[in-house]
């Protein structure tokens, strides 16, 4: 329901997935990012279906810009074995043609390339914007 998304803290809200979610414009390390959105009542971005991955990315292209983004994907627990912050496997992915590949053995988080439409596996430690996802 639209009354529990802070659309006026800059959430947007896509009605018919139940999604509500902002894109922070400040670029951080993956964990940082994370417990960003854990002080704001909010979570790293689930982009576990392709609806719901293509509405976020068509709604950041077309209103924000076509940045790189933390998602809430890694394999920190177990190498190639990605999860969800929810802790549900990566069953859909959008994986560019190179990964994920764990280069240097150092890449365990997940980044959403809204220019080129695809993750990537990268360094934790990297700075990049980040989209928190608010339970509605």
């Amino acid at each position: 329901m639209a009354g529990d998304c802070p659309v006026e803290d800059g959430y947007a809200l896509i009605l018919h997935l139940n999604l509500c979610f902002k894109a922070y414009p400040k670029k951080d390390w993956w964990i940082r990012a994370q417990n960003s959105c854990r002080n704001k009542g909010s979570r790293l971005i689930i982009l576990d279906t392709e609806e719901k991955h293509t509405a976020v990315r068509e709604y950041i292209k077309t209103n924000i810009d076509e940045a790189q983004y933390w998602i809430g994907l890694n394999d920190i627990l177990e190498e190639s074995v990605f999860l969800w912050k929810n802790g549900n496997n990566a069953n859909f992915s959008v994986w560019g043609r190179t990964s994920p590949n764990n280069e240097w053995k150092r890449e365990d988080c997940v980044m959403l390339s809204v220019e080129h439409n695809w993750w990537n596996d990268v360094n934790c430690k990297l700075d990049y914007k980040y989209i928190c996802e608010h339970s509605i």
